[in-house]
């Protein structure tokens, strides 16, 4: 919920700053970029997610399972599962 909210004050600056039409679609491309890369992440599309031999044995094991159930994203996202010895490759 904390992205859609976060994601409709973005479309929202993003569209008032625009003072023309082609300006506007610029900043929908853009935004629609952005957007897709962070959902990707958010659900491992791109199967991003890396462990390292000190992850959990459990973990590891469902990692696929794992990514869309962690509460987070941007920072926040990298920061827990920095806590379990995990990252998404850049």
């Amino acid at each position: 919920m904390n992205v859609g909210m976060h994601e409709a004050y973005d479309l929202a600056e993003r569209l008032a700053i625009g003072t023309s039409d082609e300006a506007r679609q610029a900043a929908l491309a853009t935004y629609n970029e952005e957007r897709m890369h962070e959902w990707k992440q958010l659900f491992d599309l791109d199967h991003a997610l890396n462990s390292s031999h000190c992850t959990n044995a459990w973990l590891r094991e469902n990692k696929e399972a794992l990514i869309g159930n962690i509460p987070a994203s941007g920072e926040s996202l990298r920061a827990l599962l920095a806590q379990i010895e995990m990252d998404l490759a850049a």
